[in-house]
């Protein structure tokens, strides 16, 4: 029997599909993963791309979409310092089971050695395995060879970033799905005067969230400069 983990460890409610901005080449992607139940045939997803391109959150937004089914989602970042029998034990009794910072497992051959069988498990069951890492399968040079021979079985989709206007375009988007509007004066300001990551530039459009709301303002550069204490 599968032993909840005793951690505080579930993906983050708000990622969804619908908040996700989606660029013409991650459409495919988006498009795939978002109907992921319907697909029969392939139970394997493997996403990769560098730090803040959206693998994170469309990992997420799959587990959300599906809460109908039994899922454990594994973020190594905060478990690799476990030993992986403890964290995935019976794990493979769940529909679905997804593991983010794949690449953190590179130097730990113990979790490599624990995936390999856990990859075998849901494989042979027809359960849903999805993966996500700043590396494609074929350049995590794991030294458990078989690892990296499986982990190219499945479908695999390069997550790719966004360019600085698409931030722009992105930001917007999230802002109008908050139900404010973002000039493009404002989002240039912000792009150019805090740090660039969409996570971080997306809490800061909560934060002008809430300051808009409770001070009954617009977005505008004077007032987005006092909310968020910028001089410049």
């Amino acid at each position: 029997m599968y032993k909840q983990l005793p951690l505080a460890i579930s993906p983050d409610r708000n990622a969804t599909f619908e908040n996700f901005y989606t660029t013409p080449s991650n459409q495919m992607a988006v498009a795939v993963l978002s109907d992921l139940l319907s697909n029969r045939d392939e139970h394997f997803f493997y996403l990769w791309g560098e730090a803040k391109s959206g693998v994170t959150h469309l990992l997420e937004a799959v587990q959300n979409k599906a809460a109908m089914l039994t899922i454990q989602y594994l973020p190594l970042k905060e478990l690799i310092g476990y030993s992986p029998a403890d964290v995935i034990e019976g794990i493979d009794q769940l529909d679905m089971v997804c593991i983010d910072d794949l690449e953190l497992i590179i130097e730990h051959r113990p979790w490599q050695e624990a995936l390999f069988h856990l990859f075998n498990r849901l494989r042979d069951q027809r359960k849903y395995l999805l993966i996500g890492s700043h590396f494609s399968p074929r350049h995590l040079n794991l030294p458990l060879a078989d690892l990296q021979s499986r982990l190219q079985w499945g479908t695999v989709f390069n997550i790719h970033p966004l360019s600085e206007s698409e931030k722009r375009q992105a930001m917007q988007f999230r802002a109008q799905r908050l139900g404010m509007q973002l000039p493009d004066e404002v989002a240039n300001y912000l792009l150019q005067r805090v740090e660039r990551s969409t996570g971080q530039l997306f809490e800061l459009l909560k934060r002008l969230d809430h300051a808009s709301l409770a001070e009954q303002r617009r977005l505008t550069i004077p007032f987005v400069k006092k909310i968020l204490g910028l001089s410049a």
